[in-house]
Order: C-alpha cells, then sequence, then structure tokens
C-alpha cells in the first residue's frame, strides 16, 4: 500500500533530515499521524496558536516529521524541511507549488528533495498526468511555441 511506500521511505531518507508530507484529506492526515509516531500535524482542526508552536517545534525542536492538509499549505515558513512528500495530488499545479514552497524560504540551507506518491493507474497518476499537461499547455500558450487546438484537445484527454 501506499502507506507501506511512505513507510520504507522515511527509513530510507529520513536520516537527520526534515520531512513535509502533504495530503489533502483531514482524515488521512489523521491516520498517517497514528502510523507515523513523533510526527507533528497540522490540519484545519488546529488553531493559531498551536500552528504557530507546532511550527516553531519543526523548524527549532527535534521533530523531524510534519504532516499538513492543505491547511498548512499557506503563509507558512518551514525552511527546516529538506524534504517534501506529496502523499496525494491535489488538483491545482498552484496548490503544488504552495505546498513546495513552504520549505522554500529564506534561511533554507539544504537543496529540497520533492516525492510524490503515484501508483500507475490510480487517481494521483491521472492528476499528475493532467497536470503535467496543463504545465505544458500553459509552457504553449504563454511561451513562443505555436499550438493548434488538436494539441490543446490531446493534452486534455484521458487515454491509459
Amino acid at each position: 500500500s501506499k502507506l507501506e511506500v511512505l513507510k520504507e521511505l522515511l527509513t530510507d531518507v529520513l536520516g537527520d533530515k526534515k520531512v513535509i508530507i502533504f495530503t489533502q484529506f483531514a482524515q488521512m492526515a489523521d491516520i498517517l499521524e497514528r502510523e507515523i509516531l513523533g510526527s507533528l500535524k497540522i490540519s484545519g482542526s488546529v488553531d493559531n496558536e498551536k500552528r504557530k508552536g507546532i511550527v516553531n517545534q519543526f523548524n527549532n525542536g527535534n521533530s523531524q516529521i510534519l504532516l499538513m492538509t492543505e491547511a498548512g499549505a499557506y503563509g507558512l515558513n518551514l525552511q527546516a524541511a529538506s524534504i517534501i512528500i506529496h502523499y496525494d495530488m491535489p488538483w491545482s499545479l498552484a496548490k503544488i507549488q504552495q505546498r513546495e514552497g513552504r520549505a522554500h524560504r529564506i534561511g533554507q540551507k539544504d537543496n529540497v528533495l520533492i516525492y510524490s506518491l503515484l501508483a500507475k493507474g490510480t487517481i494521483d497518476y491521472y492528476v499528475k498526468k493532467v497536470l503535467h499537461a496543463k504545465s505544458e499547455l500553459s509552457n504553449q500558450i504563454l511561451g513562443d511555441t505555436p499550438i493548434s487546438m488538436d494539441e490543446i484537445k490531446e493534452a486534455l484527454t484521458y487515454e491509459e
């Protein structure tokens, strides 16, 4: 399962690194919190005072893993993180950039590794494919390369 792959990945990459794991779903964040002992969590149910404490504990303390829903993707500086894991994929390129932007802040000393947990034939795989097509389409529209209507239709059509 994806959870087992995540646990294996954490075993391989953690060391002295700090990791942010993003999920869109509050219930999944609860499951991950239960399964990954010692992790911190920010979701919509966390008030601002507690949120500040969690951020401080992650950036300056011994806690290595921070679980976050989209509620934590905005307005936080988490430059202590050097690994970001997308447990599931949002439908928006902007949300992915927001997620990843939490670690790309002034004061970041490390390269940031980004992992997306995907399995072929799943909705996350399809979302990643659509996001890639949207990105390519945007680059073509805003860039110097002309694009045909057939290319636009192909980029937005799902086929396995």
